[in-house]
Formats: C-alpha cells, sequence, structure tokens
C-alpha cells in the first residue's frame, strides 16, 4: 500500500494511541470512578487499568509498529480507533451501562472519528464500528439483549450519532472550502505569475529596439545611469563607444529600406559578437550605435572599439539581386572618470569624438583624450549624415 499524505488531526490519533491517548482515558477514568464512592469498582478498576497497561501497551506496540513499516497508516488509524472504542467499551461495561459516566468518552471518540474521517463511505463503516461497539459493550453489562429495545438505549445512540453525522459533514464542508481556498490561491498564483511574465515581456519589449533585437535608447540611459553610480561607489572606470554608419543614406537609397533595415540588424549582430559578455549594445537611434564598456579603460576600450571597427568593415552585406556591398563606421569613444565625472558630458565628449571621426575621413576610431589637446570646434558636425 502506498503511503498517503496525511494531515496533522489525521497523523496524531495514530501516533498517540497508547502513548498518548490512553492515558487520556485512564486519568479520566480515574477521576470518574473515585466520585463513584464504590469499593467494588475500585477493585475492578485496578485490574482494568493493569490490563490496559500491560497487555494494551504490548498489542499496540508491536502491531502498530509492523503497520508502520510498511506504511498501512489506513489500517493502523483504524486499528487505533477499535483499540480505544474497546477501551472506553470496558470502562461502560464495569461502570453502569447505559447510566455510565463514561459514555461521554465514548461520544468524543466518535467525534473525533467524524473530524478526522468525513468521507461517506468511512463515516458509515465508522458509525457501524461505533454501533457494534457499544452493543457489544452493553451486552457485557447486561448479560441479554434486552436492552437493544429500550428507549434510553435509542436516545443514547441517536444523539451521539446526530453529533458524529453533523461533525462529519461541518468537517466535509470545511475541508471542501479549504480546498477552494487552496485551489483559487493556486489560481491566483499562476494568474500573478502569468502577470509577472506578461509584465517582463513588456519591460523587455519597452527597453528592446523593434528593427535589431538589440537594446534601445532608453534602456542606454537608464543603464548607464546605473553604470556610473556603481563606477563611483567602487571606483572603477568605465568607456562608452558611440558608433555612425558611414553613408548609410546611399545604402537605403540604393537597395530599400527594408534591406537597410537588415543591414542595421546585421549591425547589432556584430557589435554583439564582438564585445564583452558583460558588456551592454544598444541603437541610439537611426544608423547610430551605441556600447557601454564595463570596467574598461581608454587602452581596453581603443582595443574593443577596433575590433568592432574592422568586423564591420570586413563583412559582406547583400543587398538586392544579391549585390554584395561592405559599409564601415565611425567611433567615438569617451572614458568614465578619467574625461569627466558627468553621465551628460560623457555621452557629449564621446559624440565629440565621433565627429572627429566623421572629419577626418570616416572609418576612424577617436577617443575624446586625442582630440582635447586640438581646437575642434564641432564644425565638422554634418560629416557625421555622412
Amino acid at each position: 500500500m502506498k503511503k498517503q499524505n496525511l494531515t496533522l488531526n489525521e497523523y496524531i490519533p495514530i501516533e498517540t494511541t497508547y502513548y498518548g491517548r490512553k492515558w487520556y482515558f485512564i486519568i479520566v477514568s480515574l477521576g470518574l470512578f473515585l466520585v463513584s464512592h464504590d469499593p467494588q469498582i475500585y477493585d475492578k478498576l485496578f485490574w482494568l487499568i493493569l490490563f490496559t497497561l500491560v497487555i494494551g501497551h504490548f498489542i499496540s506496540y508491536w502491531f502498530m509498529d509492523k503497520l508502520k513499516q510498511n506504511n498501512d497508516y489506513n489500517i493502523l488509524w483504524y486499528f487505533s480507533f477499535i483499540i480505544d472504542l474497546s477501551l472506553v467499551g470496558l470502562f461502560i461495561a464495569y461502570s453502569g451501562g447505559l447510566k455510565s459516566r463514561f459514555i461521554i468518552a465514548y461520544g468524543i471518540l466518535m467525534v473525533n472519528a467524524g473530524v478526522v474521517r468525513p468521507n461517506l463511505k468511512e463515516v458509515i463503516l465508522n458509525g457501524i464500528l461505533g454501533h457494534i461497539s457499544f452493543v457489544v459493550t452493553l451486552l457485557l453489562y447486561y448479560k441479554d439483549w434486552t436492552f437493544y429495545i429500550t428507549g434510553d438505549f435509542w436516545v443514547e445512540c441517536l444523539l451521539i450519532s446526530g453529533i458524529f453525522i453533523n461533525v462529519a459533514l461541518a468537517t466535509q464542508v470545511i475541508q471542501q472550502q479549504k480546498c477552494q481556498l487552496e485551489e483559487a490561491k493556486k489560481d491566483v498564483e499562476e494568474l500573478a505569475s502569468d502577470l509577472q511574465k506578461s509584465n517582463k515581456e513588456l519591460e523587455e519589449l519597452s527597453y528592446t529596439d523593434e528593427t535589431t533585437g538589440i537594446h534601445n535608447h532608453r534602456y542606454f540611459q537608464e543603464q548607464l545611469k546605473d553604470d556610473i553610480e556603481r563606477c563611483k561607489r567602487y571606483d572603477y572606470p568605465l568607456s562608452i563607444l558611440m558608433l555612425d554608419l558611414d553613408n548609410f543614406k546611399v545604402h537605403n537609397d540604393t537597395f530599400g529600406h527594408p534591406h537597410g533595415d537588415q543591414i542595421l540588424a546585421k549591425i547589432a549582430q556584430i557589435l554583439k559578437d564582438n564585445i564583452r559578455g558583460n558588456d551592454v549594445a544598444a541603437r541610439y537611434g537611426g544608423d547610430e550605435f551605441s556600447i557601454i564598456l564595463i570596467h574598461a579603460g581608454e587602452k581596453t576600450a581603443l582595443k574593443i572599439g577596433e575590433r568592432v571597427r574592422q568586423a564591420v568593415a570586413s563583412h559582406k552585406f547583400k543587398g538586392e539581386e544579391e549585390l554584395n556591398t561592405t559599409l564601415t563606421t565611425s567611433i567615438g569613444l569617451a572614458v568614465y572618470p578619467q574625461d569627466t565625472d558627468s553621465m551628460c558630458e560623457l555621452v557629449n565628449r564621446a559624440d565629440q569624438a565621433l565627429y572627429k571621426a566623421k572629419a577626418q575621413g570616416k572609418n576612424i576610431l577617436k577617443s575624446y583624450s586625442q582630440i582635447r589637446s586640438t581646437n575642434y570646434n564641432g564644425g565638422d558636425q554634418d560629416a557625421k549624415t555622412g
């Protein structure tokens, strides 16, 4: 038999039979018998408790241990239930039958069974077991069946049965509501997960350039701001590259805008293939791209920028009718905090270096430090448009 997942209410009665609940009934019996002031009952009580402790403890320890080893928890629960019914039945049989104070303990057992096993089949089975136990108990006391047709017997049965059935029904309703709440909770969690996933996808879309598939201008600005804050906190350099495709308008006019979009997407892929894993490439706008180089001073940034420039220049872009063409890119470089400690100024100075590269013939990489000592007044800005 496979092990079943038991609730706390199911597990506790199993484990405490003759190790916990047994002592509860013994203590209750002591109290009830002591207030009866009947010496004969004292004598019967002594032998009854002795039997319970010695024989009952041995049986429960051996049998329940075997059942637990085989994971037969259903049988184990019914065994404990029958043992408890038998124990209470003995107390009733030795203390007045229908007049016994222990009938309340019998009712408690049935209520507990209704809570733990509220399913219809189990309610019927437990009701039959309880009724048989009660009848056998009274038969031991009265020695005949006349009690079975008395009003007192059936009043007791109806009272206990009514409480037992109502408790079982109430427990079923509670369990159903609990299952519904768990299902609703699961649905809410799934909905929240889907919503979180959708929000993440929307956020990614809001930070992604539709044409190239890489990050867009918005993402570049926010990421650069965060990276500069980290640079200030941990004192390490950061560089940015501003790239502008040379003569891209000519390619658009020659091959058409759809092919121009393909070129932009391919440029984005070339950038990703030639930067490091923690660097960030973005489309800045139009035919202009930007790259954030983390932990990169001017020397490292020049090396990466030159690799990117050569990769673009050496690539063969195919146009309509498989006409091969080439493109070049001009690149400007600025370094934080070497060139400036301001984010806006860092971008502006990378742009200034880019304009200088355009003015000097295109397909060139220039750093801001290389142009800092020259009299560059921005007059070559029109060269950027290619």
